[in-house]
Formats: structure tokens, C-alpha cells, sequence
């Protein structure tokens, strides 16, 4: 992506996780920052072992990110990636 730029969807799991990177050749020295929002709050108690105390995962790596963990168990929700920078690399989605 040239940034930003949103990804919303709904989904039914316990956890949430992204394949991402940064694209070759785009300069994001701090990689990218993505906001991560839950039913349309920021994800709080809900967030995966890859977001911050703020809510923001950073995309540095291509790599898996654990964006929600859900203690609750499984449910339906729908998430939104504020991605804020450019050079986004999203390779895939996967729940658990």
C-alpha cells in the first residue's frame, strides 16, 4: 500500500494473525504501524502477543503477527487494520 489505508472483515475465532512484511525496496526504517481495532474499539484486553499497550502491531520481518487472542473463546468479530505507513506486504489471514 502508499499508506494509509484500512482492512476490515468479520471473522469467527479465537485468534487472529497476519502474514506480513515489509515491501523490498520501500523505505520504512521503524517498519509499518498498523492499529488494530475489535468491533470497532481499539483492541484492548484482546490483543495478541504482537501488539502493543497501545494497540499498534509494527511489521518489520515478514513473518506471522498475533494480532487477537480472545480468552473468551470463539466468537464472531470484526477487525480493522488501520495501516498507517506505506509498503505493507499482506501475504495472508489465519484464525484459530
Amino acid at each position: 500500500n502508499t499508506g494509509p489505508a484500512s482492512i476490515v472483515f468479520r471473522y469467527t475465532a479465537e485468534d487472529a494473525h497476519i502474514v506480513a512484511g515489509v515491501y523490498e525496496g520501500v523505505s520504512a526504517p521503524n517498519g509499518v504501524r498498523i492499529k488494530v481495532i475489535v468491533d470497532g474499539k481499539p483492541v484492548g484486553s484482546r490483543a495478541g502477543k504482537d501488539v502493543d499497550a497501545n494497540g499498534y502491531v509494527t511489521i518489520t520481518d515478514e513473518r506471522l503477527y498475533n494480532l487477537v487472542r480472545d480468552t473468551n473463546g470463539v466468537s464472531t468479530h470484526t477487525l480493522e487494520l488501520q495501516v498507517e505507513d506505506s509498503g505493507l506486504k499482506t501475504c495472508t489471514f489465519t484464525f484459530g
